[in-house]
């Protein structure tokens, strides 16, 4: 039997009384990762650690604990190490780039995989120094490998933390099914509508998306907007009406992830707003959005741009510029033609998304070899994987 620490923010416990109680997924894969979890105990003694979430330290299943670490705590240099050095853990699953959570694992000689999901480097001074202790810990022997999502994560950890290419592994979703046919274009005279899932922050564009439909509604062209996710929607309410389309916006909040895909479908556009500051590798509303053949209006995230091409699936505007916004989705939503080649084009565009291992692959080939001594980082790396994108393969 060993011992398994597993590291994130979110909640384990709440996420799994909540299916054991029929709830649905509030994100792509959620349920699929709390069975994989839980499938581990009771062989194993499993105990994920939840950052940033409230005091708790319950045992759920047999084998299968939950520990809750408080915002005070959670990056509280003694707090980690009293904590890890209690659940002294055989192998450790890091799934966010936690310098102490990591160096005690170097220290300790714990084989861990750090499991990122996380675009790194950063050119201010704190950012400098978190990726400085990352590359001084991670070159250990005790991390088989650096796995993060997706080609351009993968690619800034590699360049980060000055690692060879052999070193670091991608990771992707589940694929989604695909809906058969493309969409035919909305009549605007009508009236359009628009879908965002997401965190309802400034820095993942929000406000650019409410000022977009302003625009748009000056310039004849009446857009209903849902914005679903979490997020203070009284000042997204506030925000709207200030700007004279308060009726045009609808914040219904987290919704599950079937409503999404649901809504996506429903929707004539669904857009993606990050701004270049807002750290993400690729967002999995994009590859929702292709798989519902609904076009996406996407902004020119560095993450975005390298791995996307205007007018495949999506239109590029630029980041935190309304006016762009605005002008492309007019563009899209009266311009037949151009919105049925965008749909047409989703189903190869979703497809072109999915580069590297899929997640519960290497979650348990980890859990399975975790001193890489079946040589499973040879066969995954993003050196194997430039290597077959160079030849087109």
């Amino acid at each position: 039997m060993m011992r398994i620490a597993i590291i994130q923010y979110g909640n384990y416990r709440d996420a799994y009384l909540d299916f054991q109680n029929g709830g649905e997924e509030t994100y792509r894969d959620q349920k699929a990762s709390v069975d994989l979890v839980a499938a581990l105990a009771p062989r194993n003694q499993v105990t994920t650690v939840a950052l940033m979430q409230p005091d708790h330290d319950v045992e759920l299943a047999d084998g299968l604990m939950s520990v809750g670490v408080p915002p005070g705590q959670s990056f509280d240099r003694r707090a980690v190490r009293r904590l890890m050095n209690r659940l002294a853990p055989d192998i450790v699953v890091c799934r966010t780039p936690h310098p102490d959570i990591l160096d005690w694992c170097r220290r300790k000689s714990v084989p861990t995989l750090p499991f990122f999901a996380d675009i790194l480097g950063g050119a201010s001074l704190r950012a400098r120094y978190q990726t400085f202790r990352l590359w001084r810990t991670l070159r250990s022997p005790v991390f088989p490998c650096i796995a993060n999502h997706s080609l351009s994560a993968s690619r800034t950890t590699m360049q980060a933390l000055r690692q060879p290419a052999e070193r670091i592994v991608p990771w992707d979703r589940q694929r989604l099914v695909v809906r058969p046919e493309p969409k035919t274009a909305p009549d605007p005279a009508s009236g359009v509508s628009l879908f965002y899932a997401g965190a309802l922050t400034e820095p993942k564009g929000v406000g650019d998306a409410i000022e977009a439909v302003a625009l748009m509604k000056q310039g004849g062209l009446v857009a209903r907007l849902t914005l679903a996710g979490p997020g203070d929607r009284d000042h997204w309410r506030a925000f709207a009406g200030a700007r004279s389309v308060g009726d045009q916006i609808d914040l219904p909040g987290v919704i599950a992830n079937r409503d999404v895909r649901d809504r996506m479908e429903k929707a004539d556009a669904v857009l993606v707003t990050s701004r270049h500051g807002y750290a993400e590798g690729l967002p999995n509303t994009l590859c929702e959005a292709f798989a519902s053949r609904t076009p996406a209006v996407a902004s020119d995230h560095p993450s975005f741009a390298e791995r996307l091409t205007d007018g495949a699936g999506c239109l590029f505007y630029r980041a935190a510029d309304p006016s762009s916004l605005a002008a492309r989705l007019t563009e899209l939503l009266t311009t037949p033609d151009l919105y049925e080649s965008v749909s047409a084009q989703s189903a190869s565009a979703h497809e072109s998304l999915y580069v590297g291992v899929e997640w519960a692959t290497l979650f348990q080939t980890f859990i399975d070899d975790p001193t890489n001594k079946g040589g499973w980082v040879e066969r995954l790396n993003l050196a194997r994987i430039e290597d077959a994108l160079a030849r087109g393969k």
